[in-house]
């Protein structure tokens, strides 16, 4: 009888089998959309980087993004708040925009009033197909802006510091290594500090703990405040849903290593609670993207019904502006 194989070398297996699988895809996909132009950043978008970085003139092109559902009460305080800190920070041109998903409220009008880009995924999505949720949203970012960093942030914020939220763009500017900075913060509940987020002690943790061990470095692994060079994240198979935040620093981890993800202290924030009902959904959808790219067989093939093919490449240059709303 054969000896069973030990534990270590089981997860070695694993982790070995998970990094050929992005390989595959990615090579997969970059060869596939080669005569892009937008694509040709893509496969050489590292060298790109670090052209660009050894030149001290060159500058960056920069977007924030905030995907948007039904946030009428705070997307206007978010919008403004932003412009604001963008406006005092000396040489520094930003774009904002706002990804709206389907509100049915005035979340849109007011995001513009306020002096936002407007992108709708209801009128975008008619391209590729039906909105699913936050995954869709920023996929609907990366093919609606041409800048070259993208940094994302969430509409419901109450309380924040918009100086902190920009700085998520400094590491991407510095270091030619970082592809990909996530925003930790402090929570703020009810008027005081706040434990850790439930999905993220109750579900992302342990299986991170369990699966992907050596990705134990970030204080928020599952924060929607993240920013990231563009042509790395639309190389991409994005998740659909609310796995996305966690998939695309997991993948960029697999591909790039430790030293391409960094995290930025962004201070205290608040945010909505949202329900019991509404977490498991995303506690769910964050389980299927963590256990997925640890190579486990039936979920890596499952997993990309959940997915869509890289943004980069899918439309022309430019294609999406005609679904653009100016300020």
């Amino acid at each position: 009888m054969l000896p069973l194989p030990q534990p270590t070398r089981v997860k070695s297996a694993i982790n070995r089998m998970s990094r050929g699988w992005l390989f595959l895809l990615n090579l997969q996909t970059r060869v596939n959309f080669v005569t892009d132009s937008d694509a040709l950043v893509g496969v050489f978008g590292t060298l790109s980087c670090q052209t660009r970085h050894m030149n001290s003139s060159a500058n960056y092109s920069r977007t924030i993004c905030i995907p948007a559902r039904n946030e009428a009460k705070t997307i206007g305080s978010v919008v403004l708040s932003l412009k604001k800190a963008i406006n005092q920070r000396s040489n520094f041109d930003c774009e904002v925009l706002v990804i709206d998903d389907r509100s049915n409220d005035r979340t849109a009008e007011i995001a513009q009033e306020c002096g936002a880009t407007v992108v709708s995924t209801r009128t975008l999505c008619r391209k590729f197909g039906g909105s699913n949720g936050k995954g869709d949203a920023i996929y609907a970012s990366l093919v609606s802006c041409t800048s070259d960093l993208i940094a994302w942030v969430d509409g419901d914020l109450g309380e924040m510091e918009p100086a902190k939220i920009l700085q998520m763009f400094d590491p991407l500017e510095s270091d030619p290594r970082v592809q990909l900075v996530k925003g930790g913060f402090m929570r703020w509940v009810n008027g005081s500090e706040g434990e850790e987020g439930r999905v993220t002690a109750l579900t992302a943790r342990p299986l991170l703990d369990l699966l992907h061990p050596s990705f134990n470095f970030l204080s928020q692994p599952l924060s929607g405040m993240f920013a990231a060079r563009r042509n790395v994240v639309g190389a991409l198979w994005l998740d659909y849903d609310y796995g996305v935040d966690i998939g695309i620093a997991l993948d960029i981890f697999q591909m790039y290593g430790s030293s391409s993800i960094t995290e930025v202290n962004l201070g205290y924030i608040s945010h909505r609670q949202r329900p019991i009902a509404q977490l498991a959904i995303t506690a769910s959808n964050v389980a299927r993207a963590i256990v997925s790219r640890a190579g486990i067989s039936n979920s890596v093939v499952r997993d990309f019904e959940f997915r869509r093919s890289p943004a980069l490449g899918r439309f022309a240059i430019g294609e999406a502006k005609q679904f653009v709303t100016s300020s």
